[in-house]
């Protein structure tokens, strides 16, 4: 699928005999996904979000093409949090995708005033699998506190077999 046969920002292609279909909306692209069915989700454009992509199928496992396009956030979570047992993999069929985020640490002091500290990477893995095999993580923040990948959970999982981390 080309961004000349296809309008929207994303489109996601599924089932055994392919099918294509387009959206408006990368989180809604990712919301499409149900339980246990494998997709590939390919970047049409750039995109800047305003809040975070959760996987919130169960056991889905997707392929995310970035196709040499660029995924920007700035939400405090991060731009790409995966759970409920879903596996993500990062490729691009182009030159130069990347997923950007400028997350920190953020923590939270409750009635009893105990603080409860969040560390979110730009890609954070509290409950599956991310697979990095080609493209870029960078997180902009240009404090220490920040980071590409935070993995989180004893049933999570990540693998780097090429892309950059920065």
């Amino acid at each position: 699928v080309s961004a000349a046969d296809t309008e929207g920002v994303a489109s996601v292609t599924r089932g055994e005999i392919p099918e294509t279909e387009s959206y408006d909306d990368l989180i809604d692209a990712f919301n499409s996904v149900v339980e246990n069915e494998e997709v590939t989700i390919t970047l049409l454009k750039d995109i800047d979000l305003d809040d975070k992509i959760c996987t919130t199928a169960q056991s889905c496992k997707i392929t995310l093409d970035l196709n040499g396009k660029t995924v920007s956030g700035t939400h405090k979570d991060g731009v790409l949090m995966i759970n409920n047992n879903a596996s993500v993999r990062v490729t691009d069929s182009g030159t130069g995708g990347t997923i950007i985020g400028s997350n920190e640490f953020s923590y939270t002091t409750g009635n009893d005033f105990s603080s409860i500290i969040y560390y979110r990477g730009v890609v954070s893995v509290l409950d599956g699998k991310f697979i990095l095999e080609n493209g870029n993580i960078s997180n902009t923040n240009n404090e220490d506190d920040g980071c590409g990948i935070f993995v989180c959970g004893a049933s999570s999982e990540i693998f780097i077999s090429g892309g950059n981390i920065s």
